[in-house]
């Protein structure tokens, strides 16, 4: 059998972030001091890594993830707010586009063999990531088989990622933001845009889904595809799954059935 802990189903929103902001934001104080910056405080620093390996890519969201969780957000020259989502495959094809997974630039600062680190590698590893996600969609309940997961407010988790603009664009700009282009990128979420004769500032948001600070609980916690029993738990980070005695009593209560299960 099998227990699965804090699993991302379906993907993390978390993971476009990391790819666009890094770890900034994330996390304690001792993770904000220590952690982060080791494993990449902005996605110029991270991407390096993530964006060459298939298994963090496989956390990118897919399957019954979703198509409408990148979004973003601005104010009209009339005042009014207004909201769109983003188009999620065009993200993953297009380069230029200012709302795209990666920064080219960013992928291969060693300038190594571009057949294996480019965003073209990285756009091939997200597209079998996608049909892998893809392939699982239809396979039935894993028999014999347990799911915890984190759904914690306390723990806030990007199920959707949103870019705002917090000022009113400028009149003359285009009121479709797949017009807009991209000007500059501080690699922490933080890019300008340009559109007419007029240039603005576009923020990726705070989370603001519950989970597990990693995995969001609606999107992608909730659905592991499992025939026995779901424990919906509060009170840690997805890295801490292991560290806490309900995750563990719940783990040990998977074993005892699926072991009952095997040996009646």
């Amino acid at each position: 059998g099998v227990s699965f802990g804090a699993m991302p189903t379906h993907g993390a929103g978390t993971t476009y972030k990391r790819m666009r902001a890094g770890m900034s934001g994330e996390g304690g104080v001792f993770d904000q001091w220590i952690t982060n910056p080791i494993l990449g405080d902005t996605a110029e620093d991270l991407v390096p890594v993530v964006a060459n390996a298939s298994g963090p890519l496989e956390l990118f969201p897919a399957g019954a993830y979703g198509d409408d969780w990148l979004r973003v957000r601005w104010i009209d020259a009339q005042g009014q707010e207004q909201m769109e989502v983003l188009d999620v495959q065009r993200a993953i094809c297009d380069p230029t586009c200012w709302w795209r997974v990666v920064n080219p630039e960013w992928v291969n600062p060693a300038k190594q063999r571009r057949q294996r680190a480019s965003f073209e590698a990285t756009r091939r590893r997200l597209c079998v990531a996608a049909t892998f996600h893809t392939r699982l969609a239809p396979a039935r309940l894993l028999e014999n088989s347990h799911a915890l997961y984190g759904d914690d407010s306390k723990q806030m988790t990007w199920g959707n990622v949103t870019w705002l603009c917090e000022r009113p664009i400028p009149s003359s700009a285009n009121p479709d933001p797949c017009t807009w282009s991209l000007v500059s990128d501080d690699a922490a979420g933080t890019i300008r845009v340009r559109s007419g004769d007029g240039e603005f500032e576009l923020k990726l948001q705070a989370p603001s889904d519950a989970g597990d600070g990693t995995v969001p609980a609606e999107r992608s916690g909730a659905k592991a595809p499992v025939d026995g029993c779901i424990w919906k738990q509060a009170g840690y980070a997805h890295q801490e799954v292991y560290q806490v005695d309900q995750a563990l009593s719940a783990t040990l209560y998977a074993m005892i059935r699926m072991d009952q299960k095997l040996h009646p």
